[in-house]
């Protein structure tokens, strides 16, 4: 099976790299575009998504727009979509370090981000830096899916939170979610936040593979 990694959070904008775009940007309707584009370059029938934060909202509207181009979505820590309101604290904290995304704020946003005490890790620190800094942004809606648009997934998901969540009230996402979405799958990561990727790599990896076999 192939799988798609739909970014991380970004600055507060689409991750659409260096790219110029000529006409509105339609959030639902035009990443499902790009997605399946290159689905169709990549000469696969269906892939797995992946996506975290911003890109759990991504990976979400992919499996209920282009469903069938879709095995199984995996939502890390999704910072919209299923819930509509984010931590103000967390959103103002997330706009700072794209207007100044020096390695020391960034360093500084992932310990916010982070299980208490925990280092972070310097792989995904400089990872999210080189994304962050090759980013262009503009501010978009990345808006609440209603409950039919969530009942009508026909497609195994996975939603992954971290205890130490800040984004969001992450028990009320797993409970609109368990009540909305007929095969799902969710975990609780002890000892670990936002970023649980970063912070859990092993346990977050094994859980993945585990899901997509």
């Amino acid at each position: 099976g192939w799988q798609l990694s739909a970014g991380t959070c970004g600055r507060f904008g689409p991750e659409y790299s260096k790219s110029e775009y000529s006409s509105i940007f339609d959030p639902q309707k035009d990443y499902c575009n790009w997605i399946e584009d290159l689905i169709n370059q990549l000469g696969l029938e269906s892939v797995s998504v992946i996506g975290h934060s911003k890109g759990g909202w991504l990976a979400l509207n992919t499996v209920i727009g282009i469903s069938e181009r879709i095995e199984k979505d995996i939502l890390l820590a999704p910072a919209v979509g299923i819930n509509a309101k984010v931590n103000m604290k967390f959103l103002m904290k997330s706009i700072s370090v794209g207007i100044n995304p020096s390695y020391e704020n960034i360093e500084k946003y992932f310990k916010y981000m982070s299980c208490p005490g925990k280092i972070p890790n310097k792989q995904y620190i400089d990872y999210v830096s080189t994304l962050i800094k090759g980013t262009k942004s503009k501010p978009i809606n990345h808006r609440q899916f209603n409950d039919a648009e969530l009942k009508s997934i026909n497609k195994p998901i996975f939603l992954l939170f971290g205890e130490y969540e800040v984004c969001n009230k992450y028990k009320m996402v797993i409970e609109r979610a368990k009540t909305l979405i007929y095969d799902l799958r969710f975990e609780v990561i002890h000892n670990a936040g936002h970023g649980l990727q970063g912070d859990c790599p092993e346990l977050v990896n094994e859980l993945i593979l585990d899901f997509l076999k």
